[in-house]
């Protein structure tokens, strides 16, 4: 910016002075809206100085009325007045000057604190508008802060979910094995129970062939005996007509004992495949119950609620 001169400062004051106002230096500044108060302060002394009243030098001539009445003694006393007035006008003008002095020092020192008090105030702004900026970046990083911790809290009630979800699938899974260990000692007793009376089946088809197998003999002996009674028999129809009777129950009753042998060995053979069934299911469930342990769920469970 142009630093502002005397011309500049003259003609504000001037047109302050035409709309009829004493020109001040914070009207000048005002009108010239901008300059230093320094620098205007110097510049309206020098124009209060050309613009001053312009003093009288003539003397002033005595009344006429004085003039006519008054003798040579009159004129004496008007100038010995003359000169005491004039001499104490020397003295309020030196004292009028001191003023001024004290004034112009008085107003440079206004001046100068004007100029400090703006600098001042500049200075403030520039502060203030730094404040206001950091303020606003304040402001941005405490919002960007409340949105970090926002997205926290929500992460955070989500891991809690995840946390809950866990739990509750570790206690479904452990109810789960609660039921299939019952479950499985279920299926125990009752495999037992099978056994056992699979095993009694065993026992009796075994007590059955020993039975039959004492039998054979018997069996054996009735064939002999039909063989001799048919030999018998063959001197007399009535005899061998009792005989083939004989030997008929005989054979009914042959053919009954190998049926219920046959049905003992089926129900051995099916009570043996039905034992190795129940032997491969419990051996499935065993392994299902070894793969599934409580203490691997637990212990998985307890990596994920670490991990939380």
């Amino acid at each position: 910016m142009a630093a502002l001169t005397k011309e500049e400062i003259f003609a504000a004051a001037d047109a302050i002075a035409r709309e009829g106002r004493q020109p001040r230096v914070a009207d000048v500044h005002k009108a010239l809206g901008r300059g230093s108060y320094t620098t205007i302060t110097d510049a309206m002394r020098d124009w209060r100085e050309v613009n001053k009243p312009a003093a009288s030098t003539a003397p002033e001539s005595a009344p006429e009325a004085i003039s006519g009445r008054l003798t040579a003694l009159g004129d004496e006393l008007w100038a010995l007045a003359r000169q005491t007035a004039q001499a104490e006008l020397q003295k309020e003008r030196e004292a009028l000057d001191e003023v001024k002095a004290s004034m112009h020092d008085q107003q440079r020192e206004t001046a100068e604190l004007a100029d400090a008090l703006a600098d001042d105030n500049e200075r403030l702004k520039d502060q203030l508008a730094t404040l206001s900026r950091e303020a606003l970046s304040k402001d941005s990083k405490i919002a960007d802060l409340l949105d970090k911790l926002h997205e926290a809290q929500k992460s955070l009630a989500a891991m809690e979910g995840a946390r809950q979800s866990v739990t509750e699938h570790l206690q479904s899974v452990q109810e789960d094995n609660r039921m299939l260990r019952e479950l499985l000692e279920e299926r125990e007793a009752e495999r037992e129970q099978i056994v056992q009376s699979e095993r009694q089946r065993v026992q009796e088809a075994a007590d059955l062939r020993t039975s039959l197998a004492k039998l054979e003999p018997k069996l054996q002996a009735a064939e002999d005996v039909r063989d001799l009674t048919l030999r018998a028999l063959d001197d007399s129809k009535e005899n061998e007509k009792a005989e083939r009777k004989r030997t008929e129950a005989e054979e009914q009753r042959r053919r009954e004992l190998e049926g219920q042998l046959e049905a003992e060995r089926k129900l051995t053979r099916e009570a043996e495949q039905k034992a190795a069934e129940l032997a491969g299911e419990l051996k499935a469930m065993r392994e299902a119950v070894t793969a599934s342990r409580p203490d691997k769920v637990q212990k998985k469970g307890g990596g994920q609620n670490d991990g939380n």
